[in-house]
């Protein structure tokens, strides 16, 4: 059960890591794009579907000292009608940056973390299959690794990855700025993607505290689930 959710762990921060974090709209050489901003870098979509993508670095848009009015006139073509905002700010740009510096970060080392526990976790689910790493488990244990002080180190990851992962999404939202140009920006799918691995470290550290420290007896809870599906309902009419 470990490593399962230790392997969803890694494939979930890894599509956390490539994918968008913000999605609104933008303005770029005097047109509107919707921009979907990943961490590290922003796509730029036309409203000519026949025109391709724009990928640009965070950190260049950021650079760049635009200082161009807010407002805007947005025509039927998505062009700008005259005057109006040319660019998005750049300090924007700078804010995404930041939030994505910081929360690139903390994902980093909370992949690294999901890495390594999911190594150390194989190597006792794979004792029962290959004999070297049955030789190895038992080489540990003489050095008095136990099983339960293993338990009790894979829940200090499961407690580190939660709060990596926390205060990863605390500080996006902390840092990203409300708006890409245009409009409110929206949390893209991939800071859903990490609420929902808050949510799974979350069952998967309760369900392994419980059993580490023994919260219950797992023989009482078998015989109270047996006796629940045993039970009889009463009936309500005692003469049928």
């Amino acid at each position: 059960m470990h490593t399962c959710a230790w392997q969803l762990c890694v494939v979930l921060l890894t599509a956390a890591l490539s994918g968008e974090w913000s999605v609104g709209v933008a303005v770029h050489a005097g047109t509107t794009r919707l921009a979907y901003v990943a961490l590290g870098d922003v796509r730029l979509e036309s409203p000519d579907e026949r025109l391709t993508p724009d990928f640009v670095s965070l950190q260049d848009l950021c650079v760049q000292n635009y200082s161009r009015p807010m407002s805007v006139w947005v025509g039927e073509d998505g062009m700008l009608d005259g005057g109006g905002l040319l660019e998005t700010p750049h300090n924007i740009w700078c804010g995404f940056h930041a939030a994505g510096a910081s929360a690139g970060s903390l994902l980093g080392m909370a992949w690294l973390l999901a890495v390594l526990a999911l190594g150390a976790t194989s190597v006792y689910e794979l004792k029962t299959w290959v004999a070297r790493f049955e030789e190895i488990v038992a080489r540990v244990e003489d050095l008095g690794l136990t099983g339960r002080l293993c338990n009790y180190a894979v829940l200090l990851l499961w407690t580190l990855l939660w709060l990596l992962l926390v205060m990863a999404l605390t500080a996006y939202a902390s840092l990203s700025p409300g708006s890409i140009g245009i409009g409110d920006a929206q949390f893209g799918g991939s800071f859903s993607l990490v609420r929902a691995m808050v949510l799974l470290t979350s069952v998967c550290g309760m369900m392994l505290a419980a059993h580490t420290l023994r919260l219950w007896d797992a023989s009482q809870m078998g015989e109270l689930l047996q006796g629940l599906t045993q039970a009889r309902a009463p009936n309500p009419n005692p003469n049928l």
